[in-house]
This record gives structure tokens, sequence and C-alpha cells, in this order.
């Protein structure tokens, strides 16, 4: 069981960014941010985010200070990571080494990769209107990437899953 968790809140705004405030929790344990960069969990960074360690090294979350962190630190058993926007949630789990565990992000009315756009533009989805779309990662893995896409038509509603290539794919994640 955890033994202690780590909290990062972390704003996942693609298109705005809100005011950014950091505070430092009484209890050490817990960090608690509100961020203002934009945070993408795009396909070239779930390498960095696979590894606390990188996480430290890179910082994404500039007032966070995860360089604080003290990994490989037999106190605690496992690192929880969530973060939440208007958008989108994050839900982490890392090991005492700083080692993914599981992970799962959701982002909703993201902007789409070109081999998805490129399918919702031609052939038979060329007359309907995307009204809305949810990404899924899990585990920041290619190949667990899964979008969601609500298309309408003359007040007829379709929803396509798509995987990362834009590939139909059955309801999976």
């Amino acid at each position: 069981m955890l033994q202690k968790i780590i909290i990062l809140t972390s704003c996942m705004l693609l298109a705005t960014a809100l005011q950014a405030q950091a505070q430092q929790s009484s209890n050490p344990s817990v960090l608690e941010v509100t961020e203002q960069r934009v945070l993408a969990y795009a396909e070239e960074n779930f390498r960095c985010f696979q590894n606390l360690n990188c996480l430290k090294r890179e910082d994404p979350f500039p007032s966070s200070n995860l360089g604080s962190f003290n990994l490989n630190n037999n106190r605690f058993d496992q690192y929880v990571v969530e973060g939440s926007s208007e958008n989108g949630t994050m839900h982490a789990v890392y090991n005492n080494r700083g080692e993914l565990i599981k992970a799962k992000v959701i982002q909703r009315n993201v902007a789409l990769p070109k081999a998805v756009a490129d399918v919702l533009a031609s052939g038979e989805f060329k007359e309907w209107i995307q009204i809305s779309n949810e990404v899924t990662v899990i585990n920041f893995d290619r190949s667990q990437v899964q979008y969601m896409v609500i298309l309408e038509r003359d007040g007829e509603i379709r929803i396509e899953y798509l995987n990362i290539d834009g590939e139909p794919m059955n309801r999976v994640l």
C-alpha cells in the first residue's frame, strides 16, 4: 500500500493558460501545484513521463520543484502524480525508484495528430463536422493511445475511435 503520496496538481491546458500559483503544503510529503505552463502529453513527451528521474531533470512543471524529491528512498513505496484541468486529467503511479507503474491521461478537445485529422478530412468522414474529441493515453505508450471523435452531420451524431495513426479501432481504453 501507499505509505506516502506526492500529489502534483497541474493544469494541462492546450489553448489557454491560467494564472500561476504554487503552494507548498505544511506536510512535506505533499506538493500541490497549479501551473500556468501549457502541458501537452504528446508522443514526443512520452519517454520523459515514464520515469520521475527524467521529470526531475526536465522539470516540465517549473514551479513544482521536482528536484527536491528523493527517489530510491525506502521511506516511500510509491509516488502518485495527479493533475487536472478543465480539459483533462492525469493519474500516474511510480515506484520508489521513479519507474512508471501505471498511468492514464485523458484530454478533451485537443489538436489531433496529422494522421487522425487527415482521415477525418477525407473519405466517409469528409461530410461530417467534428464537434468534440477525447484522447486517452495509457502508460505514456504510443500503442495505447485512442482518439474518440464525436462527429455531427444534419443532426445525426456519430462517434469514431481511432488510434494515433488514424486507423479505426474498437473502444478499448
